[in-house]
């Protein structure tokens, strides 16, 4: 019930019914608790409002530091200079992002943090003042310093390198097939020159009597029994070599075979044709076809193994390519950047750049064409030569058998320049010196540089193949002013291998320069940037360990490389690739190239 006040008879006041009167004086103290409240109230708002706009501009720097870290290390990924790497952070933070009053600072190497001191890593700080609205009325300060941090850096992103393939965009040649090739090598104009350079007329014409004799009836033999031990030597080497002559390229790396690739190491391909990613995507060029990355078995079997397969473009089918080790994850990336050429920086061989290894001598023949034979050609050889000399001749040729039979078995190359270098070695008998070899021309006959067909010696030595005829050994003109970012022309007809390489059967071993001292040091076959013939190396017999080890580079050649079962300590950086399978094969370098790198955001 309502309780109405009635007056009082003292006073005339009113009073509640419990005698009280009320107190109108309340109000007062609302007021004065609003004025202490006021403040508290202005810090809260300032909180609100403030602290909002304070934590939108530190999240808006944070933003801009990473992006200014990524861009800056991409930079240095890119091997551009450190000033230029803070031109852009700077760049970015107060043009891009629209904060011309930011202040940037921008560290290379970073100097706080997990990273402090370590190359190939960016700090970014970005520092900005915010005016406050509400904060300043009980701070007085208006202006509040905000500051963000961002550390990116270039990172490996796979395992090291095995083989590198460059050629972003082919071009679309075509190469001879091996039956091609091996008649072009079995020819008359190349028997002819193989006798005339076999020494034995220089050997007799010294020999009084008998030497001249000699000397006509062993050219006569050479020139009957030659045709048919080169001829039988080529036969061999064609039932060995895979036929590849693919009509065209299908891939910037083409795997085909009987069995399995093997890599102890990354895959790496810089082309940017088409197919699919690790997740069945389409990748690379809008054409399905060619792919950047093909492997086409001949049984159900046949795949590409690899600790890591980086690839610009797309493969034919992510279901071919497989981890090395059956329990690491799909090494597969497809879509990725490209590589830069881990030689890019390379000098090519001359007495400037390595005299202790490259000899100024220029040989002659400048066209080298060796061709040995077996113990026992050449015994029933000199034993028909024998017959044919009269009894009285025969006693001043007996002497000369043991000299003449090292000859026509033995031949031993030294290091230097040619013009070319052909062997046909059926049995084996041809050695290399230690050294480094430059052939700057081909056969005239076979149009190949570089031919070594058996089983040949050639430890701690490097090939370098050029097709500059004026080639200077003492400075590597013209082809040491060559830019290694030069595109050569493309082919318009099919080309003719550069090098060769077949030994038919085992025995042969093949090793890089061996000098740690040396810019080629490993280095087996050095290719001139700008040529794009192909390089063909049949390893089927080169499958002990350390039979065949180096580095292949040839910038913008094509490789093919025809492997057995076998382990191979071999390198390869190339234009484009083919790799045939006869059996599972193996690549397994005792050095690793460099791996890819991305950038990474890391603080």
């Amino acid at each position: 019930m309502r309780t109405i006040p009635t007056p009082s008879r003292d006073t005339g006041r009113c009073h509640n019914a419990d005698g009280h009167a009320p107190n109108i004086g309340r109000s007062g103290k609302v007021i004065v608790l609003l004025a202490i409240m006021l403040p508290t109230l202005f810090g809260i708002v300032g909180l609100v409002i403030d602290g909002g706009m304070i934590m939108d501009g530190h999240r808006q720097l944070q933003h801009s530091a990473d992006a200014a870290a990524t861009a800056a290390a991409r930079d240095l990924q890119l091997n551009n200079t450190a000033a230029v790497a803070v031109e852009t952070a700077t760049d970015l933070v107060q043009n891009g992002n629209q904060l011309p009053d930011a202040g940037v600072t921008v560290n290379i190497p970073p100097t706080s943090g997990l990273y402090a001191g370590q190359s190939d890593h960016v700090e970014v700080i970005i520092t900005q003042n915010y005016r406050s609205r509400f904060m300043q009325i009980l701070t007085g300060t208006a202006n509040n310093n905000v500051q963000a941090r961002a550390v990116a850096g270039v990172q490996d992103a796979t395992a090291g390198a095995a083989v590198v393939v460059l050629d972003p965009d082919p071009a679309d040649a075509s190469y001879p097939t091996t039956a091609e090739i091996a008649a072009i090598v079995d020819n008359e104009q190349l028997i002819d020159a193989a006798i005339e350079q076999s020494g034995v007329a220089n050997m007799l014409s010294s020999v009084p009597v008998v030497g001249g004799i000699a000397s006509s009836l062993i050219e006569v033999q050479l020139e009957d029994l030659l045709p048919g031990v080169v001829g039988n030597l080529l036969d061999d080497a064609i039932a060995c070599i895979p036929e590849t002559g693919l009509p065209t390229l299908t891939a910037g790396l083409e795997v085909e075979g009987l069995g399995r690739f093997l890599v102890d190491g990354s895959i790496l391909v810089n082309n940017q044709w088409g197919g699919v990613d690790e997740n069945g995507d389409p990748a690379g060029a809008a054409e399905p076809f060619p792919y950047a990355v093909s492997c086409m078995p001949l049984l159900p079997l046949t795949r590409v193994l690899a600790r890591d397969i980086r690839v610009v473009g797309g493969v034919d089918d992510q279901d071919y390519y497989l981890p090395f080790d059956v329990n690491d994850s799909n090494p597969l990336q497809a879509s990725r950047l490209p590589v830069p050429d881990p030689f890019a920086n390379l000098p090519v061989p001359s007495v400037t750049s390595d005299e202790d290894n490259v000899s100024a001598t220029i040989h002659n023949p400048a066209d080298l064409v060796v061709v040995t034979l077996s113990n026992a050609q050449t015994q029933q050889l000199l034993d028909s030569v024998t017959g044919q000399l009269s009894i009285l001749l025969r006693p001043l040729f007996a002497p000369l058998v043991d000299p003449l039979t090292s000859l026509l078995t033995e031949r031993v190359i030294e290091p230097g320049v040619y013009n070319s270098i052909t062997a046909l070695s059926p049995l084996g008998g041809v050695r290399f010196e230690p050294g480094v070899y430059i052939i700057r021309g081909v056969n005239p006959a076979t149009q190949i540089s570089l031919s070594l067909i058996g089983p040949v010696q050639a430890e701690g030595v490097l090939f370098y193949i050029t097709e500059s005829s004026g080639y200077n050994v003492a400075n590597g003109a013209p082809d040491a002013a060559e830019d290694p970012d030069t595109v050569p022309d493309n082919p318009l007809l099919g080309l003719m291998p550069s090098t060769l390489i077949t030994p038919l059967i085992p025995g042969g071993r093949m090793t890089g320069l061996n000098d740690p001292g040396s810019p080629f040091h490993g280095m087996l076959i050095f290719q001139q940037r700008l040529d794009r013939r192909p390089i063909v190396i049949e390893a089927q017999q080169l499958v002990g360990s350390g039979d065949i080890s180096g580095t292949i580079y040839a910038k913008w050649g094509h490789t093919i490389f025809v492997g057995a079962a076998g382990s191979y300590d071999l390198r390869f950086v190339t234009g484009t690739m083919r790799v045939v399978t006869v059996a599972d094969s193996t690549l397994a370098p005792t050095n690793l190239l460099p791996a890819a790198s991305d950038v990474f955001l890391l603080e």
